[in-house]
């Protein structure tokens, strides 16, 4: 496959920068919805909401937790198991958090799978296959960790043993809704206690929040070594699919991959181009992919550092226009191309520049003889009625 590429590397001054603002999705159970708080606004995913609020720094908090949930019901959609009999929640799960693109996803499961008698090895399990899917669209994902509960010693002692293995495990993207609200023994403490043994009151509610806000998610994101505030993907009659992003700073970059699917899921790498290194100025990027589909192709960018460390965009998606009733081939031709019509046509001939070379009327034939042409690239545009379609045509 022949790819076409261009590199626009230009800057520009802004009278003033816009503050990049994000999305976050939390995703959890019973807690995470506001059990325990008197009323919704003293619930800590409120409390935080109101606090990016009060910031300016985010576009949209969405809260999909749902009572009772465990870490099964937020696996990603077509996820079965012959471990369990509960069902995937579409509406709540990381498949549906993901489709809002987000920049961070917190995962707040507090103690439903222990007291479910789920093994620990298929909490981790899920955790951390809805973690990797976050990461690989380019989310932020934290974990809270276990949160105590009045349940019996052994589901106690494992909440315990869970709550340190995500410390551990997680570290910097965990978040602790332990300390300070647990007894010894791992109950509720009676101060923070909501009175049912499960849920916590206001004032518990109030140290999640806080918890969550000393965790610095958004200021992580604006941490983050390049800033791409733009990214975005737009198809191009006879010429191919445009992908253009633009970064308002870059720190120690070293080069983008354009990684290109057409299932959202299996990524392949088709070009590499190179960073700016560091820079505070905004610097624009394009490439024109020459790939041919029908329906959707979706991209993202993986950004390397110089010291080794990668991340990934949000993905996007282009859509692009249904398969034709008409088919030219071979493409690439050696001079001869050959149409499979089902009616008489107005063809048009352009060159790469647009400039138009040729022109048929009422073509009902089943070749077209281009040899006096020689070799290049070309843009054959067919008429029928009211509709236009636009081939890319390589000439050898």
């Amino acid at each position: 496959m022949k790819l076409f590429f261009l590199i626009l590397l230009y800057s520009y001054a802004f009278s003033a920068y816009g503050q990049e603002k994000y999305t976050i999705v939390i995703m959890g159970s019973s807690t995470a919805e506001g059990r325990g708080a008197s009323i919704i606004d003293s619930s800590y995913v409120e409390r935080y909401r109101k606090y990016l609020k009060d910031q300016n720094v985010i576009d949209t908090l969405i809260n999909l937790a749902r009572g009772g949930y465990t870490s099964y019901h937020l696996m990603p959609d077509g996820f079965d198991s012959d471990k369990t009999s509960i069902a995937v929640d579409p509406d709540k799960n990381i498949t549906k958090a993901l489709s809002y693109n987000p920049d961070a996803i917190i995962i707040n499961l507090p103690s439903n799978d222990v007291d479910k008698n789920i093994p620990k090895e298929e909490f981790f399990y899920n955790i951390d296959s809805m973690k990797s899917m976050a990461e690989r669209a380019g989310a932020l994902c934290y974990i809270t960790t276990t949160q105590p509960r009045n349940l019996s010693t052994a589901k106690r002692n494992i909440l315990i043993e869970v709550k340190d293995t995500i410390k551990e495990k997680y570290k910097e993207f965990s978040i602790d809704f332990w300390s300070g609200l647990a007894s010894e023994e791992g109950r509720i403490k009676a101060g923070f206690d909501f009175g049912d043994g499960i849920h916590l009151n206001n004032a518990g509610h109030k140290i999640l929040a806080e918890r969550t806000i000393a965790k610095g998610i958004v200021e992580s994101l604006m941490a983050l070594p390049v800033v791409l505030v733009s990214f975005a993907g737009t198809f191009r009659p006879g010429l191919g699919i445009e992908i253009r992003w633009q970064t308002t700073s870059e720190i120690n970059n070293d080069f983008f991959t354009i990684e290109r699917s057409v299932d959202n899921a299996s990524f392949v790498a088709i070009q590499t181009m190179a960073g700016s290194g560091s820079s505070s100025r905004p610097i624009a990027y394009a490439y024109t992919d020459d790939f041919q589909s029908y329906g959707a192709v979706f991209y993202r960018l993986r950004q390397d550092d110089l010291d080794g460390k990668f991340t990934y965009s949000k993905t996007i998606k282009v859509t692009l226009p249904t398969r034709s009733s008409i088919t030219v081939f071979p493409n690439p031709a050696k001079g001869v191309v050959h149409l499979d019509l089902e009616y008489p046509v107005t063809i048009s001939l352009l060159n790469s520049a647009g400039i138009e070379l040729k022109t048929w009327s009422s073509f009902f034939q089943k070749t077209l003889d281009l040899r006096s042409l020689g070799s290049g690239i070309f843009i054959l545009q067919v008429v029928t009625g009211d509709k236009m379609e636009t081939f890319r045509l390589v000439l050898q």
